[in-house]
């Protein structure tokens, strides 16, 4: 007998919990349901997703109203109360609307959030669970991501800004990287022969976690080739390892986009090594005479913008001079321009090559310059100085290219040919083959 009136209570219980879950969880819609009235913009459906803020930038159906009322231990009873006082403050947002309610997995959160708009006054007719929540296949493969943007203007100002506080992420392939990038961004390929690659977006999920430091507190800004499928996969990538949604922007257009593409005037020194024998390639080496002759690329040309006191404005319009005087060595090459670290020379080479008609889009800095150890394991030395000997700095009036592919002895010959009564100097140069 005990027995019998343990199991009918138990049953009891079950029956009452049901029936309490019944009436918590209102009406129920079904993933299918749920999408439909998401896209349709006068379904009178409003979507109210209480995940976490995190899970709900992961993904969420588009439209739908984040209001979290999961804690660290769960439904939140604080964070309940607040979305009641919420709908009793906008009840515009609510009312005549027929709610639908997404959570994990249509238990906890859309009972806790059936209760909250019940004691704001809302009729639990219009309150409905949405079945399998957020673990609904239907529902999975609808969620969108909402995406910040900045303009290509402000990612190349914000690139030229070590304070900044942004951190430029380059999801193109490599190979694209390497022919041009904005100044200090980072390199993280998410593209295979057939587009965005997921494991190469995994992998960069994985990246991320194990180098917060880098990422933590910046406001990133997401490059790929026109703003689109590459963005979206380093923002999701981002976004799986719980970078803040608000802190991932993509630039718009991406490297097609005006502002960027003429910006894209760094290269990295694989990129630079690699056409060390191209003829349709100069390396432009602008340190002073005694840092060249102490090393340098194979086959680059030396014109010095340094003196006593930093890039020499003289030295500068000589470089212009020069190149007008010389243009079959500069003309239809792409030119890279080597300094020591990548910056002032580099800015100063540009800017003469520019006024002697040289395009902007063939002229690109070799990043980190002269620093760069993958630069300096290049070296080749022609001996022609040495720390002991340093040779003369150049004068305005007398500043002459040197090549460094050629033995030292070679370097300072000239040969002189008289014509005509007219002397002719012939400098011996060699360019990038």
């Amino acid at each position: 007998m005990k027995k019998k009136f343990i199991t009918l209570f138990l049953a009891v219980v079950f029956i009452l919990c049901n029936a309490t879950v019944a009436f918590a969880a209102g009406g129920t819609k079904t993933g299918a349901e749920a999408v439909a009235a998401s896209k349709d913009a006068n379904s009178g459906v409003l979507i109210v997703d209480v995940r976490t803020k995190a899970n709900y930038d992961k993904g969420h159906l588009e439209g739908s109203l984040s209001y979290p009322l999961f804690g660290a231990n769960g439904v939140d009873d604080t964070l309940k109360s607040n979305f009641t006082q919420y709908v009793n403050d906008n009840k515009a947002t609510f009312e005549g609307k027929d709610i639908y309610i997404l959570c994990n997995s249509g238990n906890k959160g859309a009972i806790a959030g059936t209760e909250a708009l019940i004691t704001a006054g809302i009729s639990e007719a219009n309150i409905f669970t949405i079945t399998g929540g957020a673990t609904d296949a239907d529902v999975k493969a609808a969620f969108v991501i909402d995406r910040y943007y900045v303009t290509g203007a402000e990612a190349v100002t914000a690139s030229k800004d070590a304070n900044s506080g942004v951190l430029i992420v380059d999801v193109r392939t490599k190979a694209n990287y390497d022919k041009g990038h904005l100044k200090g961004s980072l390199s993280y390929p998410l593209f295979g022969a057939n587009g965005v690659d997921e494991t190469l977006k995994s992998n960069f999920t994985k990246y991320i976690n194990e180098n917060k430091a880098t990422f933590d507190g910046k406001n990133i800004y997401i490059l790929c080739n026109s703003g689109k499928s590459g963005a979206i996969a380093g923002t999701e990538a981002l976004l799986a390892a719980d970078i803040p949604a608000e802190k991932i922007f993509t630039i718009t257009d991406g490297a097609a986009g005006a502002d960027v593409k003429a910006a894209l005037t760094y290269v990295s020194a694989d990129q630079a090594i690699s056409v060390i024998d191209n003829k349709d390639y100069l390396i432009l080496d602008v340190r002073t005479a005694e840092n060249y002759a102490k090393g340098h690329l194979n086959g680059s040309l030396s014109y010095p913008l340094f003196g006593a006191n930093g890039v020499d404005a003289t030295l500068k319009s000589n470089l212009t001079q020069y190149v007008k005087d010389n243009k079959a060595t500069f003309e239809n090459k792409t030119i890279y321009i080597l300094c020591n670290s990548g910056n002032s020379g580099a800015v100063a080479g540009t800017e003469a090559l520019i006024a002697a008609g040289i395009p902007a889009d063939k002229i690109f800095t070799i990043e980190g310059g002269a620093t760069n150890a993958s630069i300096q394991a290049k070296y080749v030395s022609d001996g022609a100085t040495t720390e002991a000997t340093p040779a003369p700095a150049p004068t305005p009036e007398s500043t002459t290219p040197k090549t460094g592919d050629a033995a030292s002895s070679m370097m300072y010959v000239m040969l002189m040919v008289v014509a005509l009564g007219a002397v002719v100097v012939i400098n011996k140069k060699r360019v990038v083959k």
